[in-house]
């Protein structure tokens, strides 16, 4: 979850600082580009770092769950939210590797992106479906 914060950061500041035509604050293109450039790198690996460990943590906890309730999986909420993150960012990471998509959209996409892993990490606790939920820890 820490490395989705900090490309949530770094996808704000980009969409913030960036500008979309020739910079008005007197900066050379160039060091606009480079700045750009190190924001998109850095945004990538931390997504790339986070989604990995999201990854694991979907397939060690089926397994953990296999065995303490029986399912592999059983549509959750706080199973759900995970999963809808995890496309979330793997459609980040397709849509970034074919680069037909602009930055600006993409980091939209990562903010869209860090909202759901809230949702995932603090809204089931909140939701009236969720209240049957095995995954609420505030009872």
């Amino acid at each position: 979850y820490a490395a989705f914060a900090v490309d949530f950061g770094l996808a704000i500041y980009y969409v913030i600082s960036i500008p979309r035509k020739a910079p008005a604050d007197g900066l050379p293109e160039e060091k606009v580009a480079a700045r750009a450039a190190l924001l998109e790198k850095l945004m990538f690996d931390s997504v790339v770092v986070g989604f990995i460990f999201l990854t694991l943590l979907i397939v060690t906890g089926s397994i953990w769950a296999e065995d303490a309730w029986g399912a592999w999986w059983s549509w959750d909420p706080k199973e759900t939210w995970a999963l809808i993150t995890w496309l979330g960012y793997m459609l980040y990471i397709h849509l970034r590797l074919l680069g037909r998509v602009s930055r600006k959209s993409l980091c939209l996409l990562l903010i869209f992106c860090f909202i759901c892993l809230q949702m995932c990490w603090w809204g089931v606790n909140y939701l009236p479906t969720a209240q049957d939920s095995v995954h609420i820890y505030n009872r």
